[in-house]
């Protein structure tokens, strides 16, 4: 009995096997439809894109006719609307001729067997064109040079047969650091000039240099040698000068059409710029806070500055100290806020009149 149970078991697994063979050798069914995905457009501008995406196609042995990308001002796009064959898998072409400020819309598509398939549908705008215009252009004063608002890095413009080109921070230091050509530059895109000029000076004339975008101009001129005009720099957005003419001991420049509206230290800005000596008494200083060592040791300053709303100043440490020609009324100054006027007008033997009436402070 029991061989005949052994046999039994056995023919039962050998059935079982070959059952299991036959399922593991049964094919997949294949697809005769394609895989396609639309990826959004780039490097987009005003006529041309970069169209992107995934084309996999059917399983099944067919015939593909074409494949690629679709575009059009309307949803929808079909091949006979506007279509360029790219072959591969990850796909992706740029299409150009495009109108500008304009929405396209876009997707994959591939034909098989002469029946077409498309992907989801994606969308770009292209930019606004730009105008057919010189990059840069002079100024209603005569002497500025500035960029156009669409004006991008690299661009370039002439003017009175001068080309500039429009450069960034970076592409300015590597000049100045080079000596290279500053004076066909247009600065209206950098915002930071913080010791562009320390311990150096420019060449060549840059009373040109649109500067209304700067904010920092700390230690610009420090240690140069520099006495160029600089009277027609847009300085409005300024809002540090800390040590910016200091120990430029050159410098002897009209200042008088700055706008100083903005900045809020002034610290050793003159410090040490013993030949300086112009009149600033139209300075818009009401935003000032620090004017620690403004004029320190600038030797040669002696000019009215009654008129000065200091009413925002807490710190004049050293304001005056070593300005030996210095010899000003300031006795109108509101000095409410200032807390720390040490040294304010130490060494100043020409110093006669009036001075300011400290209450929080001891100068």
């Amino acid at each position: 009995m029991k061989p005949l149970l052994y046999l039994l078991s056995f023919c039962l697994f050998v059935i079982s096997c070959n059952k299991d063979e036959e399922s593991d050798s049964t094919p997949f069914p294949c697809s005769n439809t394609p895989g396609l995905s639309t990826y959004q457009a780039l490097m987009v501008d005003d006529n041309s894109a970069k169209l992107n995406g995934l084309i996999a196609p059917p399983s099944c042995q067919t015939t593909i006719n074409s494949q690629g990308f679709v575009w059009s001002k309307n949803t929808l796009p079909e091949v006979s609307d506007n279509f360029k064959e790219v072959s591969g898998t990850n796909v992706s072409t740029t299409i150009t001729g495009l109108d500008a400020d304009t929405k396209y819309y876009f997707r994959t598509y591939l034909t098989s067997n002469n029946v077409v398939y498309y992907g989801e549908q994606k969308d770009f705008k292209t930019d606004t064109s730009r105008p057919s215009l010189p990059a840069v252009y002079l100024d209603s004063n005569g002497i500025t040079i500035k960029a156009h608002s669409w004006a991008i890095i690299g661009d370039t413009g002439t003017v009175n047969g001068v080309t500039y080109t429009v450069v960034n921070e970076n592409d300015l230091r590597y000049r100045v650091d080079n000596n290279y050509m500053m004076n066909k530059v247009c600065v209206s895109r950098v915002t930071s000039m913080y010791g562009l000029f320390q311990g150096k000076s420019p060449s060549v004339d840059i009373s040109h240099w649109d500067v209304s975008n700067v904010e920092n101009m700390s230690l610009m001129f420090s240690g140069s040698p520099f006495n160029g005009s600089l009277n027609a720099w847009d300085v409005g957005k300024v809002t540090t000068m800390n040590g910016m003419f200091a120990g430029a001991t050159a410098f002897n420049q009209p200042l008088d059409q700055w706008n100083t509206s903005s900045v809020e230290t002034f610290q050793s800005m003159f410090g040490g710029a013993t030949s300086f000596n112009q009149d600033i008494s139209s300075w818009d200083v009401s935003n000032a806070e620090i004017t620690y060592g403004m004029f320190f040791r600038a030797t040669s300053f002696n000019q009215v500055l009654n008129n000065w709303n200091v009413g925002k100043v807490t710190d004049m440490t050293s304001m005056f100290e070593g300005a030996i020609a210095f010899n000003s009324d300031l006795s109108g100054w509101t000095v409410s806020q200032v807390t720390a006027c040490s040294g304010f007008s130490d060494n100043t033997p020409a110093w006669t009149s009036p001075k300011p009436n400290f209450t929080n402070c001891t100068p």
